[in-house]
């Protein structure tokens, strides 16, 4: 009989899905859906439902969710485009080949957890180790059966999923398999150029990777699923079907080459050191690097088709109360329902500081529109935003001259649509530097020539708009800081610490068996990334449960307790590995069971590509319900760098090389 009290045990007592968890999937399969970008099209897609297609590569069946290290979840399920698609009614003539390609699977499955093991038994008790261990050595997938002719006659359409898997610990490298495709999928895909009449090619990747092949290869269609979280097999089905329009948006610039992008000679390993990274790129980042400086691009940020047409048409701009607005109409023209984005930017004159060539201000995405129908907004954006900081006198600025609006559906296809003048250059007060300079640097920037030669550019393409001044408009938020008051009954439990405890209170409280503060080592949520100390609970201080992210909460599916004690002595189900570091297994059979199944959503930059605010904002309300589900008080996400360099081994979890993009999405 247990000596404890079950009700205050982590997660449910029962392993059968509830109610919460079919919400969540619904809403986390729209979040994937929406936020798929169609890429290349030649009528292709969408395909008929119940057309016999042939589907192939690594990720067919074994479908990349997100990233590994704390942005990874551990979910009940994860349903694959094979999956997907079958349960969509399309018919997959190759089984064939997919059932010797899991057979291959198992086999280096089993090679890569034996050496994660081994890895891992290096430290005993250390689960770090087989953390950092998984991070660094993703399993290589298998090359697959040659492809059999016949499966050709069977299906007009192929489909070909490159996959890709990074993660914390490592960044990716540029070479063969993984930036670059590998030998074997180069030649698989020329294999099935030459066999089917029409070839998909999909990428389940968590960030940028090499096109070269759509040079050399007819291939129909090209799609970035990314990494749409545990529904996304049932996604990709939505779009390719048909039954959800595509209507995702780049949130990065795919170069022609990796070597266009700013700081690939010396980023991470490219560079050597490993210790010291120096953004001699400055602003130059992304659309901002490749518009300033003439670098031809594959596909611009914003960037993503549709399977109907839209006509954006531009009204009324104004200016008050330190905003500058601008109506907008969207036309749906074509054949088919759908949504669009449209984007609107700011081109700053040089002055005192030379800037970029434009940079985002605002954007907004329609509604459904069927064929026919339109949509009428505004898009604002604050003045402010117009600014560019001075680091030598600490202040944001405005420099005197003209001020170009640009709208469009992504950074390569934008029109001037506004200009607004400033007198008098503009200063905001001045801010303190807490952050001294240790190590000056050599940025980056576009000549006087170039800088000149797009002033004029826009000038010319602003003949005849009417100019609107923004004299005595710009509004600067004040800054300032008032020091909080202090909860006397903070102070007095303070005065009753010892160092020791004090120590504790800063530095949190490590797992059972584990010298790691973070990671994995939260006592009361098991599987959590940690938890603060629980030594000021008797003095009504609770100790407060911090969980990963950013991809959904990273929890322990199972958990098992000694029902005596209520220590916990087993977890499993840590990305597919049985977690061995946490003690020895209880032998008997009277042990209690937990469950802690999280949503899985889609990774960081997938949410982006949706440029959906208020999805992302149902997408925030889901975790927060689990959160509360599973006592969980604080999460480790949004993740918000920036996309400096395709090979950033954790770009899958942030959402866009723009600031704009990324600071609404996470706030959202």
């Amino acid at each position: 009989m247990s000596r404890i009290d079950t009700s205050a045990l982590p997660g449910s007592a029962s392993c059968v899905p509830g109610p919460r968890e079919a919400a969540h999937a619904a809403i986390a399969r729209r979040a994937a859906a929406e936020g798929m970008v169609l890429l290349e099209n030649d009528g292709t897609l969408p395909l008929r439902k119940g057309s016999p297609i042939a589907l192939y590569g690594f990720g067919a069946r074994h479908t990349i969710k997100g990233g590994t290290g704390s942005g990874a979840v551990n979910n009940r399920y994860n349903v694959s485009l094979c999956e997907g698609l079958a349960r969509a009614g399309f018919e997959i003539v190759n089984t064939a080949w997919l059932d010797d390609y899991d057979r291959r699977y198992a086999e280096a499955y089993d090679s890569w957890k034996k050496m994660i093991y081994e890895l891992a038994s290096v430290k005993p008790g250390d689960f770090m180790t087989l953390y950092m261990a998984h991070a660094r050595n993703p399993i290589v997938p298998p090359e697959g059966a040659p492809i059999d002719p016949a499966d050709a006659e069977r299906a007009e359409t192929a489909i070909f999923v490159v996959s890709r898997v990074s993660g914390e610990g490592a960044d990716r490298y540029a070479v063969k398999g993984d930036y670059y495709l590998s030998d074997s999928e180069t030649e698989q895909l020329r294999t099935l150029c030459g066999l089917f009449r029409k070839v998909v090619v999909v990428l389940n990747t968590g960030g940028v990777m090499d096109l070269g092949f759509m040079d050399e290869l007819p291939v129909a269609a090209l799609v970035l699923i990314s990494q749409g979280g545990m529904e996304g097999g049932n996604a990709f089905a939505d779009v390719i079907s048909g039954d959800v329009p595509f209507q995702g948006h780049l949130t990065d610039t795919w170069a022609r080459r990796y070597e266009d992008y700013p700081a690939s000679a010396a980023f991470s390993h490219n560079g050597g050191n490993l210790i010291e990274e120096k953004y001699t790129e400055g602003i130059y980042v992304g659309y901002r690097y490749f518009d300033s400086f003439g670098v031809p691009v594959r596909y611009p940020f914003g960037y993503g088709l549709t399977c109907t047409e839209f006509d954006v048409k531009t009204g009324e701009v104004s200016v008050r109360e330190g905003c500058v607005s601008i109506s907008v109409t969207v036309t749906n023209s074509g054949a088919r329902s759908g949504r669009q984005v449209v984007q609107l930017y700011g081109a700053c004159p040089g002055g005192l500081r030379k800037k970029e060539r434009k940079r985002l201000i605002a954007f907004r995405k329609t509604g459904l529109l069927s064929p026919g129908d339109s949509e009428i907004f505004t898009l604002t954006a604050d003045l402010n935003q117009l600014a560019s900081y001075h680091t030598g006198r600490s202040a944001w600025f405005l420099d005197r001259g003209n001020y170009y609006l640009l709208l469009g559906t992504d950074a390569g296809n934008t029109e001037v649509c506004g200009v607004l003048t400033l007198g008098e250059t503009v200063f905001s007060e001045k801010y303190a530097n807490i952050c001294p300079l240790l190590d000056a640097l050599a940025e980056l920037q576009p000549t006087d020539g170039a800088c000149e030669a797009w002033e004029r550019a826009m000038e010319t393409e602003a003949v005849g708009l009417p100019r609107l001044p923004m004299d005595g408009q710009v509004r600067f938020p004040v800054t300032g800081w008032e020091e909080p008051a202090t909860d006397p009954r903070a102070l007095e439990i303070l005065k009753m610490l010892s160092r020791e405890e004090k120590a504790a209170l800063c530095c949190g409280r490590p797992g059972e068996g584990s010298a790691a503060f973070i990671g994995s080592a939260a006592v009361t949520v098991p599987g959590a990334a940690g938890e603060t100390t629980p030594i000021l609970r008797d003095r009504g201080v609770r100790n407060l449960i911090l969980a990963d992210g950013p991809a959904g909460l990273r929890l322990t599916k199972h958990v098992e307790i000694n029902p005596e004690t209520g220590q916990v002595y087993r977890m499993t189900a840590y990305e597919g590995l049985e977690n061995r570091i946490f003690g020895t297994e209880f032998p008997h059979e009277g042990a209690i069971s937990r469950w802690q199944f999280a949503s899985a959503v889609p990774i960081g930059l997938l949410l982006a590509q949706t440029f959906d605010v208020e999805l992302l904002t149902e997408v925030g309300a889901l975790i927060g319900r689990e959160m509360k589900e599973f006592g969980v008080d604080l999460w480790l996400a949004p993740g918000m760098n920036i996309h400096r360099d395709p090979l950033c081994g954790r770009n899958y979890e942030y959402y866009s090389e723009d600031p704009l993009v990324s600071g609404r999405m996470a706030a959202a």
